[in-house]
């Protein structure tokens, strides 16, 4: 039996060479893996993903889908005529960003575009619920209001350089932190520890809120660490406005 290879030979080359190319819309396996590789390369943990499939934009195909369940954000690898094209949430600046990348190599551009705005979006503590309510840092400044401003005193000043010495304490201890990061906190809290010299304990309190939400940003912690630092803040400045102790909340 004899096969006529030059019409045979130039399909399975394309076929094994342009990895771009599709069965039905949906990634190969080697591209999932790329894919894999990638979160991990960016530090978000594969694990918290699902693949699915959806109907292509462009076609009744199938075309693969990455979600992040917990969020709701995800990733669609479609395809027009012209090669792929991408939709995910979260986007840059946006909820939702499109884009044509042609290439698998440019698709896998967005891909990591997208993980590095969803390791943003998922890592991020929610400040203002911070300030509604719901810690005991929250709970110490929504008293505030109805405090008297008066200055400290020696001895409650040096209880003030105590009590941000705690704090530090419980950011480095949750958190690893580069140079940079630690000195901006450590200019924060030094800046502390000087007002408290000059203001009012109810003015200072609503100074200390902001600078520790700030801290948080800086030192970029996840939302549970962000809320054991704000659980430790709220507890070692309760004093400043005659509260009792606050029992702390363990790290969960």
């Amino acid at each position: 039996m004899h096969f006529d290879l030059s019409v045979t030979e130039p399909i399975l080359s394309a076929t094994i060479s342009d990895k771009s190319k599709m069965a039905g819309g949906l990634l190969l396996q080697s591209q999932r893996n790329d894919v894999f590789q990638e979160a991990q390369r960016v530090g978000v943990d594969p694990r918290i993903f699902d693949w699915s499939q959806e109907e292509s934009r462009f076609s009744r195909a199938p075309v693969s889908v990455l979600f992040h369940e917990a969020s709701g954000f995800y990733f669609k690898f479609d395809q027009t005529e012209e090669g792929h094209y991408c939709k995910y949430s979260p986007g840059t600046q946006t909820t939702t960003e499109e884009g044509s990348p042609g290439s698998w190599t440019g698709q896998m551009g967005y891909v990591t575009r997208w993980l590095n705005n969803l390791k943003r979006e998922i890592d991020a503590p929610d400040l203002w619920g911070t300030l509604a309510g719901g810690s005991p840092l929250s709970e110490v400044a929504a008293l505030a209001k109805d405090s008297a401003n008066t200055p400290f005193s020696e001895a409650e000043l040096k209880r003030v350089e105590a009590s941000l010495a705690e704090i530090r304490k419980a950011v480095i201890a949750s958190h690893s932190l580069t140079v940079e990061k630690l000195d901006r906190i450590d200019a924060n809290l030094e800046y502390l520890k000087e007002s408290a010299e000059r203001l009012g304990r109810k003015d200072w309190l609503n100074v200390a809120v902001s600078v520790v939400i700030n801290i948080i940003t800086t030192a970029a912690v996840p939302p549970d660490t962000a809320r054991h630092i704000l659980t430790v803040a709220g507890t070692v400045l309760n004093w400043v406005l005659g509260g009792s102790p606050l029992l702390p909340h363990p790290l969960q």
